[in-house]
């Protein structure tokens, strides 16, 4: 039986630092390729970047150079098996 990969426990340590870096942490039971969105509170997409996730605690630091407005957001990361998302408010 093949196990199916999961992306678990999304946690923030810090939200936008700046006005153009999104940082976060989650743990991960498998390594895997995922996808990181960011979405506006229209619901558009703001920001896409492919990252590489390992297996255990993974700290993601994602420079945008794009200067995001104050406002709500969506981020979303979502690999073939599991997507997670959670409201940010910068």
């Amino acid at each position: 039986m093949k196990k199916i990969s999961t992306l678990c426990a999304l946690v923030f340590s810090a939200v936008f630092l700046n006005a153009q870096t999104i940082s976060f942490s989650l743990n991960s039971s498998n390594t895997e390729a995922a996808n990181v969105n960011l979405y506006n509170a229209a619901g558009v997409k703001v920001y896409s970047s492919d990252i590489a996730i390992q297996k255990g605690i993974n700290t993601i630091a994602q420079d945008t150079y794009i200067n995001f407005s104050n406002g709500i957001y969506i981020l979303e990361v979502a690999s073939t098996t599991k997507k997670l998302a959670v409201k940010l408010t910068k």
